[in-house]
């Protein structure tokens, strides 16, 4: 049973009911308990908050519980994922919504239950500067000639704005800039033709990421991507464009129409960094250091959580087939 626990990510409830029928009765564990390691993953969801622990009792006894990781199941529940952390203590790891940040090292000291809690934290992080400082570092992540990961165009100007007001309309000019990148001729080393194969919509930042494929062949596509939004937005063909550099139209008056950017770094891979320096106390705005006090972690738990919910605000991807 305990190895098939740790070979996939079963609900609180399931973990919880397994360490009180196996472990609490156990004579030879003694009154305390010095360490309990649980290298699993622990779903928690809103159908926990309401359910008692069938593991309290064990618990209670332990000094020290290392979980692994806790996965947010949806739908998610700030406040039974820090009931879970009451209990089971600060995983090492949180995911939710394919992100995940590490709270603490395995080695790291366990916060106090008697340390005094820190003053009142700053309020969650809002949407649009999350979505900011992501795109921040997408913007400065450029494709290297040698990478083989995944490339991505990132699109921004006025011509981009007002695509965003309308999404039925960015939608249909994202199709044709598709078809017309597909009918442009394969790339190197590429068997079949160069493909745009999706976007997501960054409307609070003013921006749209194009996902091209990877390597040689998204490299390909992100150029001929960069060139065909120019002419789609009737910003011409004069400008140049180059991995991680921008692509503007030269001439006036629409010299700032577009701006195109060849990235190397996906939007969740952005915003989980922007969440982990938060969290780390990297970037300003964030929930500040560890405090060494458990009422403490568990206030920069919820703000990390609440601000992670404000994800929810942001649009998904779009997928553009191939003969829309």
């Amino acid at each position: 049973m305990l190895e098939d626990l740790t070979r996939r990510a079963p609900p609180r409830v399931q973990v919880s009911t397994f360490l009180a029928e196996a472990l609490t009765g156990l004579r030879t564990l003694g009154p305390r308990l010095a360490h309990l390691g649980l290298d699993l993953i622990m779903k928690v969801g809103a159908a926990d908050l309401h359910d008692p622990d069938p593991a309290t009792e064990l618990l209670a006894r332990c000094k020290q519980v290392d979980l692994e990781r806790m996965l947010i199941a949806e739908p998610g529940s700030v406040e039974a994922v820090l009931e879970a952390a009451r209990c089971y203590g600060l995983p090492q790891w949180v995911e939710y919504r394919e992100l995940r940040v590490r709270l603490r090292k395995g080695d790291a000291p366990r916060p106090s239950p008697h340390a005094p809690a820190p003053g009142p934290l700053p309020p969650p992080m809002p949407l649009p500067a999350l979505v900011e400082r992501a795109v921040k570092r997408m913007a400065s992540a450029p494709v290297s000639d040698s990478s083989w990961g995944p490339v991505g165009l990132l699109l921004r100007g006025s011509a981009v704005r007002v695509l965003l007001a309308v999404p039925a309309a960015l939608h249909a000019w994202a199709q044709q800039l598709a078809k017309e990148v597909a009918a442009s001729g394969p790339g190197p080393g590429a068997a079949g033709r160069l493909q745009v194969s999706g976007y997501r919509s960054l409307p609070t930042a003013g921006a749209v990421v194009l996902e091209c494929g990877s390597g040689p062949g998204g490299r390909a596509a992100a150029e001929a991507a960069a060139e065909v939004a120019r002419q789609l937005a009737g910003a011409g063909g004069d400008g140049g464009s180059a991995p991680g550099g921008s692509a503007e139209a030269s001439a006036a008056p629409a010299a700032c129409v577009l701006e195109a950017i060849q990235m190397g770094r996906r939007i969740d891979a952005a915003l989980m960094e922007v969440l982990q320096a938060l969290w780390d106390g990297a970037e300003e705005g964030g929930p500040g250091p560890a405090t060494g006090s458990r009422e403490g972690e568990l206030a920069r738990l919820r703000w990390l959580l609440e601000s992670w919910e404000r994800l929810r605000g942001l649009p998904g991807r779009m997928v553009l087939e191939e003969g829309e």
